[in-house]
């Protein structure tokens, strides 16, 4: 666990994600075709922790509390249409 957590830490520290957001997981997709060719895929999955606040996209007002959370489709992508 202190590896896997470490491991996060770096992610983390080299995307320059800054809190509330973290690291919560990653997969190494090592076998994803495009176009006949094989390549590696690094996903990286955010998360914040429940009660954080946020700055408003539509007014710039700090320390707003979530309106919507975020939906991910089957394949692990957000569904569109909801707002922070």
């Amino acid at each position: 666990m202190k590896d896997f957590q470490k491991e996060l830490n770096v992610f983390q520290e080299a995307l320059h994600i800054e809190q509330p957001w973290y690291v919560s997981s990653h997969l190494l997709d090592r076998e994803h075709e495009i176009l006949h060719i094989y390549h590696e895929i690094l996903h990286i999955y955010l998360d914040f922790p429940r009660g954080s606040k946020f700055m408003c996209s539509h007014c710039g007002a700090y320390h707003q509390p979530v309106h919507d959370i975020v939906d991910e489709n089957s394949d692990g992508s957000l569904k569109s249409g909801h707002r922070f």
